[in-house]
């Protein structure tokens, strides 16, 4: 598959991730994958698809389901396929596709060429024919796509899985997503009319030459005027303080992030942290580790209902559990810092949902 063409800082970019996919368990991590594939690819046909998912990332399925196509068929257990040619091949068999596949109108995908495709919901950690992860290796397969996967949590057994995709680089993921055309040199061509060159040029050339030759013998050298000049110091108790700046990507990426996890509330009068929120928490780690002069203090905030104490030691413990989640994932202490506020730094006095919120704040030290 041809990837559109970039420029060598569009390419650190696209290297770095242009959609995120965040998934509960293997399977609909999978999912979540081609989903984003798609969404950035949008005019990608069936054989480019494939092309992109080969089936060798997946050679086979957990012990009994790998001979659904062994030995029906010699080919690998796969990641996409056709369902018309999935739905024919099982029937010849005899073989059922629950269970198997994804099946539900809402996770199938149609490619540019009007092929309805389906994806393999079977993954091993640990793969009978390989020995190596499935999933491991369809992640490591597309980062040269520009996707990248975070961690993933396990999901309740008794809840149907879910999937999302944050798109980490709007700008480039709307030229890939719109197909720009790849970005060639524009060379024109010349006619060059071959002329005889006049006399008179070459003894003007010829003048000019022995002119230099006479300079380089030092025939128009003078010797230097030297001029003195007053030195003139000028003195100042000015005291200049390097300042560290934070990158504006990692500015915007933050601010994005704090977004994110505010449009998940904390239960009422709890700090744990819900579920839900801890992905962009994974991610705000990811920026610390790129950005090694990145500090942040965390504030919490509540609204005005019930007590003020109460409230205020609510908000601080709220932002001790978001910095002991970025320590657990690797983010040094040192770095951060948090302060609970309680109700007394309101941003809207009708809405009070928007004054329950944790803030990020960048601090330079």
């Amino acid at each position: 598959m041809k990837l559109p063409h970039l420029t060598t800082e569009e390419q650190q970019q696209f290297e770095n991730g242009v959609a995120q996919v965040n998934g509960q368990s293997m399977n609909w991590t999978a999912l979540g994958i081609v989903a984003a594939f798609l969404k950035l690819y949008p005019k990608t046909t069936f054989a480019e698809l494939k092309e992109a998912f080969p089936d060798s990332i997946n050679p086979s399925g957990p012990r009994a389901p790998k001979t659904i196509f062994k030995p029906y068929s010699e080919r690998n257990f796969g990641v996409v396929h056709s369902e018309a040619e999935i739905i024919s091949e099982f029937e010849k068999a005899g073989l059922p596709l629950s269970g198997v596949f994804f099946q539900k109108e809402d996770e199938k995908f149609v490619t540019a060429d009007g092929v309805k495709v389906i994806v393999n919901r079977l993954w091993e950690t640990n793969d009978t024919e390989t020995g190596n992860s499935d999933l491991q290796q369809l992640v490591n397969h597309v980062v040269k796509y520009g996707i990248v996967v975070n961690k993933f949590e396990a999901r309740n057994p008794f809840n149907r899985g879910s999937y999302s995709i944050d798109i980490l680089n709007p700008a480039l993921f709307n030229k890939i997503s719109n197909g720009l055309p790849e970005i060639k040199p524009n060379v024109q061509e010349k006619i060059v009319e071959k002329k005889v060159i006049p006399v008179w040029v070459w003894i003007l050339l010829a003048l000019l030459g022995l002119a230099i030759l006479l300079w380089f013998l030092g025939f128009f050298k003078q010797e230097p005027q030297v001029i003195e000049k007053e030195k003139i110091v000028v003195q100042t108790d000015t005291i200049v303080k390097e300042v560290t700046k934070t990158d504006t990507v990692f500015i915007e990426q933050i601010q994005a992030l704090e977004s994110q996890f505010n449009s998940v509330q904390f239960k009422a009068g709890s700090a744990d942290i819900p579920e839900a929120a801890k992905y962009a928490l994974y991610d705000l780690a990811k920026i610390f580790d790129k950005n090694p002069a990145l500090n942040i203090k965390v504030e919490g905030h509540t609204s005005k209902e019930g007590d003020a104490n109460f409230n205020k030691k609510l908000s601080e413990n709220r932002a001790k559990s978001v910095v002991d989640f970025l320590v657990s994932k690797g983010v040094s202490i040192e770095r951060l810092s948090f302060e609970g506020f309680g109700s007394s730094k309101p941003i809207d006095t009708e809405n009070l949902d928007k004054n329950r919120r944790t803030e990020f704040t960048i601090i330079e030290k």
